[in-house]
């Protein structure tokens, strides 16, 4: 018994000293970071102690740290408690909880994508850069265009050219959201036919399209305006976490809302995914400036960004600027290629019906949304503890109400006339002298 009491005790030993090992490569930072920022590359978490997302990315951000340690990427991993160091976080525009920056010096970028440990480790590497990575071998393209879905290229032979110089500022400004390349003319593969030198080509949706500037004037405003509309697929997953990503295009967003599960046995879940997939595709030059096409699993966040109940599968269109949404009226069972093509015709020129907006009603109404929604969410997760805090303080005031209301009131007036009736001025008062001329009763009614 002794003996499988020192086994458990050393294994317990064990796990606490690889937790903090785990742990070790995490940095606590405090206010003097304000100065250490410059001294390295840094990951930093701004969290908040009650934070539940905080606390759910805990064991995530311990493996971020150890697995940057151990890769040699130089980029320390660190984090801030932003209710003790609140000028910490004022500095960098900390909003929310929790917020994930790279931090090198007075260069700052905010992670907006997954919170996976993947998805927190390549946003890192991207931000460590550099912004242009240099292909110096035709392996090395294909590398590229085989672990990247998409990607920008400069090529020409020039090492001075004007037009690399602003391929350069903007993929500084742009790398945490695209990857960045130069080569050199004679490495890209010989079925690319460019004869153009310099040119700048994206690599998507298994082919390319090269820039061409208007005017045949390659401005950095129009290079970087060509950059921003390619740098998503023609067709892409739509999640809570690329939202804002996507969103960011300007374009309207249409969306296929399928369940994936049904998709499997269902052939109209499937037949609304792929028709919009061939409209994305194969009808780029009528779309692409103003539609990127999308497709979500399930339909509970479409659900809560248009604040009306949506079934799958289904079609919707919503414009990020004004968040207006369109529906198309033909039910989606019936709806095919050209009615399709008919309905954002009508949204693009404004003839659609738009539902929702942005105006005061509609925000007041979010904000009610939003309320319940949270509400209704928490109550599923807890729902002991929430109708314990609901009813509780409930049944507490309306206790309160009650005795208040049913209390007896104190009325001055009915007091002095009750006063007045037991001290009669009518009723003539004696008092008794006694022996020695001293009253000894006064103000006692005579008794009859």
């Amino acid at each position: 018994m002794a003996k499988m009491e020192a086994a458990l005790y050393a294994c317990a030993m064990m796990c606490v000293f690889i937790l903090k090992c785990v742990q070790c490569h995490v940095i606590e930072l405090d206010d003097r970071f304000l100065k250490d920022r410059y001294e390295a590359n840094w990951l930093v978490e701004f969290y908040a102690p009650w934070c539940g997302y905080c606390k759910r990315l805990a064991p995530v951000w311990s493996e971020v740290g150890s697995s940057l340690s151990h890769s040699g990427a130089n980029i320390r991993v660190a984090k801030i408690d932003c209710t003790r160091y609140s000028s910490v976080a004022d500095e960098f525009g900390v909003r929310g909880f929790p917020t994930i920056k790279f931090i090198r010096g007075d260069t700052v970028y905010t992670h907006q994508g997954g919170r996976t440990k993947e998805d927190i480790i390549q946003f890192a590497q991207k931000a460590k850069g550099p912004a242009v990575h240099q292909l110096t071998s035709r392996g090395q393209f294909y590398n590229i265009k085989s672990q990247h879905d998409i990607f920008f290229l400069y090529s020409g032979s020039d090492p001075d050219c004007p037009v690399l110089a602003k391929f350069k500022r903007i993929a500084e400004d742009k790398l945490i959201h695209n990857y960045f390349c130069s080569a050199k003319p004679e490495i890209l593969p010989e079925d690319l036919k460019i004869t153009e030198d310099p040119v700048v080509m994206v690599f998507k949706d298994k082919t390319h399209y090269k820039f061409e500037a208007p005017d045949g004037l390659p401005t950095s405003s129009a290079l970087s305006e060509w950059i921003s509309s390619e740098s998503l697929q023609a067709y892409v997953k739509l999640t809570s976490d690329n939202l804002h990503t996507i969103a960011a295009s300007g374009k309207f967003l249409v969306i296929a809302v399928i369940d994936e599960k049904e998709r499997r046995v269902s052939a109209k879940q499937d037949r609304v995914k792929v028709m919009l997939e061939r409209l994305a595709l194969n009808h780029r030059d009528t779309y692409h400036k103003n539609f990127q096409f999308c497709w979500m699993d399930g339909a509970e966040t479409i659900s809560n960004i248009i604040m009306s109940s949506v079934s799958t599968p289904d079609v919707i269109v919503i414009n990020p600027y004004t968040y207006h949404y369109y529906r198309n009226e033909i039910p989606v069972s019936e709806i095919t290629l050209n009615t399709m093509s008919t309905f954002l015709e009508q949204v693009k020129n404004g003839t659609a019906v738009a539902y929702g907006g942005n105006g005061i009603i509609r925000r007041i109404y979010r904000m009610f949304y939003e309320f319940i929604s949270s509400a209704v969410g928490i109550w599923l997760e807890h729902p002991i503890i929430t109708t314990l805090i609901v009813t509780v303080p409930s049944i507490m005031i309306t206790f309160m109400c009650y005795t208040i209301c049913t209390a007896e009131t104190y009325d001055e007036d009915a007091m002095d006339e009750d006063e007045d009736e037991e001290y009669d001025d009518d009723v003539p008062i004696e008092t008794e002298v006694g022996p020695g001329g001293d009253n000894i009763s006064e103000g006692h009614l005579k008794s009859e």
